[in-house]
């Protein structure tokens, strides 16, 4: 293997590495979303999912 090779290599492995964290931030980050906080209309939200009551206020 050449040295340009070898570099060329390396760069892709480099670049292959921070694509799979990033991957990871990203499937973390939708882990956490809810109907609440995501910019999914309530419309699709399963039919016979329970929604949290919400706090009377007086």
């Amino acid at each position: 293997m050449t040295p340009a090779v070898r570099v060329f290599v390396e760069a892709l492995l480099l670049q292959m590495a921070q694509m799979r964290a990033e991957i990871e931030e990203l499937k973390s980050q939708v882990k956490r979303l809810t109907p609440q906080n995501s910019s999914v209309p309530p419309s699709t939200q399963h039919p016979h999912a329970r929604s949290t009551p919400k706090p009377k206020t007086k």
